[in-house]
């Protein structure tokens, strides 16, 4: 993780670095796993994050990726289009 990610991070929650870093070396063991039911008989595995993790994933997601679209599909356009754009998104990039 970069060093002015977890300074921002650290502001926003105001937790200190080493605090943070002991919750994000823990992220696997923080997540309620469970299985649901579905329509055909099979179960679906469900992996919920605790709630700090999960605002701090989304502190992330927010941060990282302000500027990127996680949809590309809009009302009234055509699928040629949407797959068009979905390519487009799909050779962004990777930021870590």
């Amino acid at each position: 993780m970069s060093v002015p990610l977890l300074l921002a991070l650290s502001v926003e929650f105001g937790l200190g670095t080493a605090d943070l870093l002991r919750i994000i070396g823990t992220a696997p063991a923080r997540y309620k796993v469970y299985s649901i039911p579905k329509r055909n008989g099979g179960a679906r595995v469900i992996a919920q994050p605790s709630r700090e993790l999960k605002d701090i994933q989304r502190f992330i997601l927010r941060t990282l990726y302000l500027n990127y679209p996680f949809t590309t599909r809009r009302p009234g356009m055509s699928m040629a289009v949407t797959s068009a754009k979905t390519r487009k998104c799909m050779s962004m990039p990777t930021i870590y």
